[in-house]
């Protein structure tokens, strides 16, 4: 998390730690994850700050 608060923004990030998961086009259980892509979204407001979460997500996700 990165608070700025000359900016009036809050920044999350979320730390995706599964090395598998299932394959969301046939349902297969337990794929390895190897690419990722960076993600980024505008969320709600936290009273007066602009609040953003960033994640790396597994491709296909």
């Amino acid at each position: 998390m990165a608070l700025d608060v000359e900016r009036s923004r809050i920044d999350l990030y979320v730390v995706w730690q599964a090395r598998s998961a299932p394959c969301p086009a046939c349902g297969a259980i337990d794929q390895k994850l190897h690419d990722h892509r960076q993600r980024s979204w505008r969320h709600l407001d936290f009273f007066q700050f602009e609040a953003h979460v960033h994640c790396q997500l597994p491709r296909g996700l």
